[in-house]
């Protein structure tokens, strides 16, 4: 492979020919046995190579039944992916002006994929270090659950991951790993608000008001953590009283619900993984660790004060 280029995130060890919305300064870590080679290339034609594969049948080089193919398209880009789990290996191919698209569609897809191939579950969440503790905050894209990150970085929490965290069972523990290199977007809309440095921030590919801020290693979770709490956002755009935040725990059968509604790329995996398989996973984090509804008005106006409650609320559990 020419140019390559080696990133770590989520202990994922990605050796890839197109640049990725990474830091390539940060420290190699093996904490545990979760690290994983995945190889990442360009294939120009990406179609043709799988029509051709898939008449060779089983002789092929890549093996149909244990491969995800995904087709992403957004405003003009296009770009293909497809995950050979068996070889750890990721090809991509993408229209002239989708570059940066594609390391973006390679980061939101391939590590969830991998993670959920791994035996892990990939929550669709932010996560952030609290005076020590580990916590998740899952919510949809475009709920707010960055901006909330960044302003608990900003009372002294350390970054931990922005769009997926990865959970798995070590030694009857539920462990995260940190994102370690990758960079964490933000709103344009935000980065004024919290008075970030629009010099440093970068947009992620032309159109998109979504930017990425690059996060120093001393500011980061960069070791596997025990997750402490996990935090389900169900922001309001009016509720009854301005400002209200509500935090409520919830029973573990209703959290397995949450959980599963926001398990990261399962659908794409859903040939992999059987249901029983995903149940037990999430059972078995639902019954270790806490997992609270947040409900709140949404405004930039009220994320310093759902920051806290939430700091507070940690502090407890």
């Amino acid at each position: 492979m020419r140019h390559l280029k080696i990133y770590l995130v989520h202990n994922f060890l990605l050796h890839s020919d197109l640049a990725l919305p990474c830091s390539r300064s940060i420290k190699k870590i093996t904490d545990g046995n979760l690290n994983h080679n995945i190889s990442i290339q360009r294939e120009e034609f990406l179609d043709h190579r799988l029509q051709q594969n898939n008449e060779e049948g089983h002789n092929g080089e890549i093996d149909p039944t244990k491969s995800i193919f995904l087709n992403c398209d957004y405003l003009d880009y296009q770009v293909s992916i497809f995950v050979d789990a068996v070889n750890n290996k990721v090809y991509y191919s993408h229209s002239d002006n989708a570059e940066h698209y594609a390391g973006y569609r390679i980061i939101n897809s391939v590590i969830p994929l991998f993670t959920l191939l791994q035996g892990g579950l990939p929550l669709h969440a932010a996560s952030v270090s609290l005076d020590g503790k580990f916590i998740g905050l899952i919510a949809p894209s475009r709920t707010g659950k960055s901006t909330l990150s960044w302003q608990m970085m900003q009372f002294g929490a350390l970054f931990g991951s922005d769009d997926v965290l990865p959970l798995y069972e070590i030694e009857k523990k539920i462990i995260g790993t940190p994102s370690m290199s990758l960079f964490p977007k933000i709103r344009e809309s935000a980065i004024d608000a919290l008075k970030l440095e629009r010099d440093n921030c970068r947009q992620i590919f032309p159109g998109e008001r979504q930017f990425w801020v690059p996060v120093p290693e001393k500011d980061r979770v960069m070791y596997n953590s025990e997750v402490s709490a996990l935090f389900f956002l169900q922001p309001k755009d009016i509720i009854c009283e301005k400002n209200l935040i509500e935090i409520t725990k919830v029973r573990p059968m209703w959290a397995i619900q949450i959980l599963y509604e926001n398990a990261h790329s399962l659908r794409d995996a859903r040939s992999f993984i059987k249901d029983g398989e995903m149940f037990s996973r999430v059972s078995t984090i639902c019954s270790q660790i806490p997992l609270y509804i947040v409900r709140y008005q949404k405004s930039l106006g009220n994320i310093e004060n759902l920051a806290k409650e939430i700091w507070e609320v940690t502090n407890r559990s």
